[in-house]
């Protein structure tokens, strides 16, 4: 038996597995097998499956975070911060196909309700909302976006579009995950403008593809 290098080594086989799958039919037996291990190892880094799901939606949500970050530091008005942010959650969606479509499964609650722990796990979710409410309050205030409007629930609006994609995106389908984006940052964009002017999309990006 080998040793497990780290705890990004047991997430990366974690995360593919999920994909390839499913995160139900995935067992810890499975992983161990996969990084050679006996199963009682896993539990140096785990005490569950659904901790370790967990953990591989943090790494990712941390990876929005900074990306989002980086984006709302630049010197850019809201729309294109806005935009970019968007495309970045997307690219990163479909970079991590097919461990993406496994984001956001939730395992059966434990009896109780969510215990301290779950909770402060959900933190990182909570950021990233405040940090693209605050792109979108920006834009209110610079008179980019109208301004009636909630910047809590427009963020949730906007991440949950892009969220869904993990029920059904498939990686070589119909549209590029560009192409997606397209229609997303027009519907996007379009409602959150003062005005509501419609922002132009090349036309071969709303041309049904082969």
């Amino acid at each position: 038996m080998t040793k497990v290098r780290d705890l990004d080594q047991l997430l990366d086989v974690a995360a593919r597995l999920f994909g390839v799958h499913g995160y139900e039919a995935t067992t810890l037996e499975q992983i161990a097998q996969e990084l050679g291990i006996l199963k009682g190892s896993l539990y140096h880094y785990i005490s569950s499956k659904a901790e370790l799901l967990d953990l591989i939606n943090r790494r990712r949500l941390q990876q929005l975070i900074a990306e989002a970050e980086s984006i709302d530091g630049l010197d850019l008005p809201a729309d294109a911060k806005l935009e970019r942010v968007l495309r970045a959650h997307l690219a990163t969606l479909d970079q991590s196909y097919p461990e993406s479509s496994q984001w956001f499964v939730e395992p059966a609650p434990p009896r109780g309700g969510a215990s301290d722990a779950e909770r402060a796990a959900d933190a990182p979710n909570r950021d990233y909302e405040r940090l693209v409410g605050r792109i979108i309050a920006e834009g209110m205030a610079t008179g980019v976006f109208r301004s009636d409007l909630d910047t809590q629930v427009a963020a949730l609006t906007l991440l949950g579009s892009c969220n869904w994609l993990t029920r059904w995106y498939r990686r070589g389908g119909r549209l590029s995950i560009e192409e997606i984006g397209d229609t997303i940052i027009r519907l996007s964009l379009d409602g959150l403008s003062v005005g509501g002017a419609v922002r132009e999309v090349p036309t071969a990006n709303l041309v049904e593809r082969n």
